[in-house]
């Protein structure tokens, strides 16, 4: 849909700026769009994407969040 499209192009654009925190923080509402979907496989992937930049960036603060929202992919 428009949303998915939405942030497909902005992963586009993070990546060709090289903004891994933009990138990261796709990837986490990317996630968000996926788990009010039920596509529980796609929202792991895409919070793992997240989980990964936000630790290559060492952004405590961003992990601790992903790490919540992985925890409430479980819960469901």
């Amino acid at each position: 849909g428009d949303a998915e499209s939405h942030f497909t192009e902005a992963e586009r654009v993070a990546r060709d700026r090289h903004d891994q925190l933009l990138l990261a923080e796709t990837a986490r509402e990317q996630a968000d769009l996926y788990r009010r979907q039920s596509r529980n496989r796609d929202t792991l992937q895409a919070l793992n994407r997240s989980r990964r930049v936000f630790e290559e960036l060492n952004a405590s603060r961003f992990l601790a969040d992903v790490g919540r929202r992985m925890a409430r992919l479980e819960e469901d």
